[in-house]
């Protein structure tokens, strides 16, 4: 009976492990995120809320490089268009998506709204 228990927590205890350890990308698989921000980026603040991908300083050592820039609008505001490029194994992946800052938006909303559509536009690489 007492070589039973044991079984049993030995395996309770290794099945969590094994499972944590298949759900952690592998070295080859880490996505590696280079930005260029031609517009304001608050980027302490995207790399505090997207921390699934590791921010690289070189656009070398990447494989996704985001552009970012942004242009007058008409209204006083500003339209923040991003421009998603895969490198290395996601090689032909691209996207662009773009959203408006209004004349009238604070800071903090615009930082939001930007990490909302850079987490957009990484899901399909994360996927």
């Amino acid at each position: 009976m007492r070589k039973r228990c044991g079984l049993l927590y030995f395996i309770l205890v290794s099945i969590p492990a094994s499972l944590s350890a298949q759900n952690k990308l592998s070295h080859t698989d880490e996505i590696k995120v280079f930005v260029d921000c031609n517009a304001w980026c608050d980027m302490s603040f995207v790399k505090t809320e997207i921390t699934y991908v590791d921010f690289v300083p070189d656009r070398f050592l990447a494989n996704v490089f985001i552009m970012i820039t942004s242009q007058s609008t008409g209204s006083g505001g500003n339209e923040i268009k991003l421009f998603l490029s895969g490198q290395e194994n996601f090689k032909g992946m691209e996207d662009t998506l773009k959203f408006y800052r209004s004349s009238v938006d604070t800071d903090a909303e615009y930082r939001e709204n930007l990490v909302r559509f850079l987490k957009i536009g990484l899901t399909r690489f994360v996927a």
